[in-house]
């Protein structure tokens, strides 16, 4: 049996790879963005938890996020009094989630929103504000918090990693020291 897309790269002869990245699901409860930007957030707990120095707290954090399987994970300073802190998370695309709407094109996405909305229970359990739920640039954050640069089409270029999908920030009042 010949298969005439074997050897060559995938996306140039696969019939189905266009389809995985490009075709959106004909049913939005086939995807998991939807579920997850659904769900409600939990109560904060009414407790605050003591907590390290803002740096130590920054380094859990960050290695949080790595064990949730973050490939970046920074921190930023905004100018809002009600979040002044900013969580980000940031995962390797070799496709924009934005110009791929297929399951596979979506993969960075899904994953970010993985940990965005595990760590932000997690500061909401240690009894601080954590919402992914407040429309902000996460690009121009990820940026501020010195993850990498953007490209002609806005895209975040990570040193390290390449482009990269900046998930959904955390916004969050727990103290923490900002990178950048």
């Amino acid at each position: 049996m010949r298969l005439p897309w074997l050897g060559k790269p995938a996306q140039e002869e696969d019939p189905y790879w266009d389809f995985f990245l490009n075709t959106a699901p004909d049913d939005v409860r086939n995807s998991l963005v939807t579920t997850i930007r659904n769900a409600p957030e939990g109560a904060i707990n009414p407790v605050k938890e003591d907590i390290h120095t803002p740096e130590v707290m920054a380094r859990h954090v960050k290695e949080l996020g790595a064990y949730l399987g973050a490939d970046l994970v920074g921190i930023a300073r905004t100018e809002r009094e009600d979040y002044p802190f900013a969580v980000l998370i940031a995962m390797r695309a070799a496709w924009d989630p934005r110009a791929s709407p297929g399951i596979g094109g979506q993969l960075p996405l899904q994953k970010g929103l993985f940990v965005s909305f595990v760590m932000s229970a997690w500061f909401r359990e240690m009894g601080y504000k954590g919402t992914v739920k407040e429309p902000v640039d996460n690009d121009a954050l990820a940026v501020r918090a010195g993850m990498g640069t953007l490209d002609g089409d806005g895209r975040l270029v990570s040193p390290r990693l390449g482009p990269v999908y900046v998930s959904d920030a955390i916004l969050t009042d727990l103290p923490l020291e900002a990178d950048g």
